[in-house]
């Protein structure tokens, strides 16, 4: 199973961002400062992320997109610092966004979820929250909380 992993505007990558193929063995190479380290902890951010959403279903709570953030106040992700240390400092819309594409068995089709998170100027601790999100299947989109 393949997974496609774009990542724009954080840490080292820009506002065009870094796709990556990832197969269930992956082997990272390349040069000193060349996104080896930010392309992994930028799953782990959205690791974690998806991580909140999932304990809500197992839960049987409600899905509620806006409560869930990048939280940066938890060991491992608080070595990251903060959200205005990790969004990439040349971003314009000071915007991370985090795009996947996964195949499902279910539907037997590449689903595509597209993340975007933001700042909240209120939040003292500055986490990313999800400013909006996008499920399409193919070019239909399935869901958008635009």
């Amino acid at each position: 199973m393949k997974t496609r992993l774009n990542i724009k505007n954080f840490r080292i990558f820009d506002e065009d961002g870094a796709i990556f193929e990832i197969n269930p063995i992956t082997i990272l190479t390349g040069c000193n400062s060349s996104g080896k380290s930010s392309m992994v902890k930028a799953v782990m951010l959205l690791n974690s992320f998806l991580g909140q959403i999932k304990k809500d279903i197992e839960n049987g709570n409600e899905v509620d997109f806006s409560k869930y953030k990048l939280d940066f106040t938890q060991y491992p992700m608080n070595l990251l610092g903060r959200f205005d240390k990790v969004v990439n400092n040349r971003s314009e819309s000071r915007k991370i966004t985090i795009e996947y594409t996964v195949y499902s068995l279910i539907i037997s089709k590449d689903v595509n979820v597209k993340l975007v998170f933001s700042a909240n100027e209120n939040d003292d601790l500055n986490n990313g929250y999800l400013e909006y999100i996008t499920i399409s299947i193919d070019e239909d989109i399935f869901y958008s909380s635009d």
